[in-house]
């Protein structure tokens, strides 16, 4: 199955107004601008697929293409926004344990060579010309709209999420009244509560994302009100059998449903709030207790009791979620990879340092648990002391390493001194020209 993952845009028309506004036909307003806008926004929710990004910094360039821009800057536009096209698509394919040849991997996705050549150019030598630089920025958007948008097909051909998310709604609501009512009933085979089993399970097969933001959502797997976190323990027996069904049945499901509460952790308060205004309505801020609920059951799931033979967190990916949070460092992702590191201790040798660091960087940031380092303007001070900061760990790490080395220096030079090799002479002496007693 395709691991769940929380999105950016709400509903299905929604990615397919942004495709329209990104290639308004040619008697209608140019909407090219807004589409950037509104791809900025969704940058400060969660990480957006590379085609949707690259999409949106090339037409940037197009769009700064004018008389009134000095040509440098329009072919640095150029020339990022195409290095970032082909690396974001020939990165992810380097898979090999010896790196593959860039023209190979490009024949594998069907990209011409002459991207890969561009991108040599402009990143090792001079940059291209302005007119080369025009030809390939359309070219490149003729590529991402045979290659992603148009496969998105029109909003007629679409199913519409939110029919799905409403279908897994009437599911999780009802299994959580089936076991309110009788939380230690024995079922039967034509019990409701298998039937609603079996409907969980249809719905995760063919829509795992759906079931995923219905579980996501308050009073599901996150208890409502305040203080959501004391109250994890009863949210644990209540939706733990139908997490265990649909993970016999749908191998995979609950490592999905980890990497979508990790980007819920990624995307902080905006994100919690964004998801909370589907159920309570209206603007939110963010909430806190939201994001330590979420927390409460990766910890659970990631436990290393959770992830042995035979348990239910058996597929999570313990490593790459801490690759993940590391990506997005701020406190609970913090306390994620504390967590992860004290359950598996083979990693620390890999990752504490690293984590040690990303810890210190948000300490000195200062900021609210799952908010962003650069959400906020920050005076020069604030800037000054961050590096210093950074100054002072590279110096304690940079000395770690020397020490030894250090060390073995002198012992060498003992060594020598013993076994009769040159060594500085002590007594007194007259300095003379090389060659001269």
């Amino acid at each position: 199955m395709s691991q769940p993952r929380i999105v950016a845009w709400r509903s299905s028309s929604e990615l397919l107004q942004l495709k329209s506004d990104f290639f308004p036909s040619s008697d209608s307003a140019d909407t090219r601008p807004a589409a950037i806008s509104k791809v900025t926004t969704w940058q400060t929710r969660v990480r957006i697929p590379h085609s949707i990004e690259s999409t949106s910094q090339i037409t940037s360039a197009v769009l700064l293409d004018h008389p009134h821009s000095h040509p440098l800057t329009v072919r640095l536009a150029y020339s990022t926004a195409i290095i970032r096209f082909v690396n974001g698509l020939l990165d992810p394919a380097q898979q090999s344990q010896f790196a593959l040849p860039m023209h190979l991997l490009a024949r594998n996705l069907n990209l011409p060579a002459s991207f890969v050549e561009l991108r040599h150019a402009a990143t090792h030598e001079s940059l291209p010309s302005l007119a080369v630089l025009r030809a390939m920025a359309h070219r490149a958007l003729d590529w991402l709209w045979n290659d992603y948008w148009a496969a998105l097909g029109t909003e007629e051909e679409v199913e519409e999420e939110p029919a799905m998310v409403e279908r897994a709604r009437t599911a999780v609501k009802t299994w959580r009244r089936l076991r309110r009512e009788a939380p230690m009933a024995v079922v039967k085979a034509d019990h409701e509560v298998v039937k609603v089993v079996k409907e969980c399970v249809d719905i995760s097969r063919a829509d795992a994302e759906a079931l995923v933001a219905a579980l996501l959502e308050e009073k599901v797997l996150i208890p409502a009100g305040k203080k959501k976190a004391a109250k994890m323990k009863g949210a644990r027996m209540l939706w733990m059998p139908l997490l265990l069904e649909i993970e016999a049945a749908v191998p995979g499901f609950i490592a999905g449903l980890v990497g979508a509460m990790e980007e819920v952790l990624k995307g902080g308060e905006e994100l919690a709030a964004a998801l909370l205004r589907e159920t309570r309505g209206g603007e939110l801020e963010g909430d806190e207790d939201y994001l330590a609920a979420v927390y409460a059951w990766m910890e659970f799931l990631t436990a290393k009791q959770q992830t042995v033979s035979g348990r239910i967190g058996v597929g999570i990916n313990v490593e790459e979620l801490a690759k993940q949070a590391l990506i997005t460092p701020n406190e609970w992702n913090i306390q994620l990879l504390k967590h992860i590191l004290v359950e598996y201790p083979a990693l620390k040798p890999k990752y504490q340092a690293l984590v040690d660091l990303a810890a210190m960087h948000v300490q000195t940031q200062g900021g609210k648990k799952g908010k962003k380092a650069n959400d906020e303007k920050r005076s020069l001070e604030d800037i000054d002391a961050e590096i210093d900061a950074f100054e002072a760990q590279l110096d304690r790490i940079q000395q770690k390493r020397t020490k030894p080395t250090t060390t073995l220096l002198v012992k060498e030079d003992k060594k020598a001194q013993v076994a009769g090799k040159w060594r500085r002479w002590e007594g007194e002496w007259t300095p003379k020209p090389f060659g001269v007693l």
